[in-house]
């Protein structure tokens, strides 16, 4: 149930839209992030995440923190997809296929658990799922590089 808010909170922020410059190939920054409720990372190697994300997931979430676990950096061609794993448990993949369209397909443990499709004009797409009383993850599939 808590899964269902989360994606329908995403849904209703509506997560704002941006121009895209007119680049023949499409570079895409694709992070997994983590909220707790804590202060301590959930693993060693995770980072905070960065002022811009974070001005869109803490108004939003409960989450006292949001720490990036991982980053890839994919580019994937108008007409084409490209797919990601961020994780043993998470892989994106990112479909360029229809003109004017972004739709990006959210697996789990190899399942698909959701699909998103908007204008290709929109920069960021957000992903969330498996909230607990402790974390939960997001998927964040953006434009802009993110900051350290």
């Amino acid at each position: 149930m808590t899964r269902y808010i989360v994606l329908l909170a995403l849904a209703v922020c509506g997560i704002a839209a941006a121009a895209e410059q007119d680049d023949p190939s499409k570079t895409f920054y694709i992070q997994l992030v983590r909220g707790t409720v804590g202060e301590k990372p959930p693993q060693k190697e995770a980072k905070a995440i960065g002022p811009r994300l974070a001005k869109r997931l803490q108004p939003v979430f409960r989450w006292k923190t949001y720490w990036e676990v991982n980053r890839v950096q994919a580019t994937v061609e108008p007409g084409h997809k490209s797919r990601v794993r961020l994780s043993r448990q998470h892989e994106v993949e990112i479909d360029l296929s229809v003109a004017g369209k972004r739709t990006v397909h959210f697996f789990e443990d190899g399942k698909r658990v959701s699909t998103s499709t908007q204008q290709s004009g929109v920069a960021v797409t957000i992903q969330g799922g498996n909230a607990t009383g402790e974390n939960a993850w997001f998927i964040v599939v953006r434009k802009d590089k993110p900051t350290e």
